[in-house]
């Protein structure tokens, strides 16, 4: 499955290509095993919505990018990471996983 996400960093609405990832989060990412090669958020393009099956937006203006080809998921409850990192990380977890198992239950359910 092809699964893009369009991400809030920093508050800010529509991440802006001259802001790059805190170091302290790429800190925490790459202490959780996670690859943090790309480390310049980019506004999501029309390109990205065509071709995803799953976006998930979390505090994104999505004005002016057309519908998703996939299923639309706003993460708006997640807390910014600038005001409680912590409480981000746990929420973004306990989502992705509830996420995890959702797509395994859709998965299994079209087996034959």
């Amino acid at each position: 499955m092809f699964i893009r996400y369009v991400q809030k960093f920093f508050d800010l609405p529509n991440a802006v290509a001259s802001v790059t990832v805190a170091p302290a989060v790429a800190a925490h990412l790459q202490r959780q095993g996670y690859a943090t090669s790309t480390t310049t958020p980019r506004k999501a393009t029309a390109d990205d919505m065509a071709q995803a099956d799953l976006v998930i937006s979390l505090g994104c203006d999505l004005s002016g990018l057309p519908t998703p080809r996939g299923t639309l998921v706003r993460w708006d409850d997640v807390p910014a990471p600038s005001a409680d990192f912590a409480k981000a990380d746990e929420a973004i977890r306990a989502k992705v996983d509830a996420l995890v198992d959702e797509l395994v239950r859709q998965a299994a359910s079209r087996r034959p």
